[in-house]
């Protein structure tokens, strides 16, 4: 279980298919320890403060939820849950003003589906079996949005996606780190390096736009200073459509760590 303050309420979250959020819902009410508001899971009948944890309860929805592993918040108030074992990202708009429903869904066409094999040596996951594109995630474990409203996705593909402004474009991702491409997902592809991720499981970004992973299985933490180059995406011609030219990336002199 692991508490996060952001933009002055806190998100508890389990592996219990629960996304809890803790604050007062208006300015007369007393701050509390008792939550205000569930994602995931519905209010049991007459027990307003007591909850179900079954996972995805009720079948795979907008609103349910299956080992959510992170969550993030907005300035606006919208929250971003990394479904883990879902494999996806929901998005809520604004739900203490207006309802549990996720209104977005990142890595999935709908909000019916969740499958994604995977290959697991002990406990690493080492590749996901069949093809990974732009529109596709496979064990999100971290998400995190910055001030413009990109998101970013620590994604078990050994890669970090980039969402460029995704609540007012789409859902198919525009960068992607970790990778030569979209459609790769070979951990430390090409050998360790300075381009290279094997199970990044966090990812942070700055106010002047550098993006912090935490690259779990290469036991190191990896920074991206301002890496974006905004050079405009090719269209993608749907969900199936691989999408597999990234956008460019500001290169460094020397891609290799001496």
């Amino acid at each position: 279980m692991k508490i996060q303050v952001k933009t002055h309420a806190i998100l508890l979250y389990s592996l219990l298919g629960l996304a809890i959020l803790w604050g007062p819902t208006a300015s007369a009410d007393p701050v509390d320890a008792v939550a205000d508001l569930v994602l995931g899971q519905p209010h049991l009948t007459g027990q307003p403060h007591l909850f179900s944890n079954t996972a995805n309860y009720g079948g795979v929805s907008a609103s349910s939820l299956h080992g959510p592993r992170e969550v993030a918040v907005d300035a606006a108030g919208n929250v971003y849950v990394a479904d883990t074992s879902n494999h996806r990202v929901l998005v809520y708009l604004d739900p203490q003003n207006t309802d549990t429903v996720a209104d977005l869904v990142l890595g999935k066409p709908n909000f019916i589906t969740s499958k994604c094999k995977i290959d697991f040596v002990v406990d690493k996951v080492v590749s996901v079996i069949g093809s990974s594109s732009a529109s596709t995630l496979c064990l999100p474990f971290g998400v995190v949005v910055d001030a413009a409203g990109n998101v970013y996705v620590a994604d078990g593909n050994n890669r970090v996606l980039e969402y460029h402004t995704p609540l007012t474009t789409d859902t198919v991702a525009d960068v992607v780190l970790g990778q030569p491409n979209f459609t790769s997902n070979t951990a430390n592809n090409g050998g360790v390096s300075a381009s290279s991720l094997y199970g990044p499981h966090g990812v942070a970004v700055d106010t002047a736009g550098n993006v912090y992973v935490a690259d779990l299985y290469n036991n190191r933490v990896l920074v991206y200073d301002g890496f974006l180059d905004l050079t405009p995406m090719p269209t993608c011609a749907g969900y199936d459509d691989p999408c597999a030219t990234p956008l460019a990336l500001k290169k460094k002199p020397n891609d290799q760590f001496h």
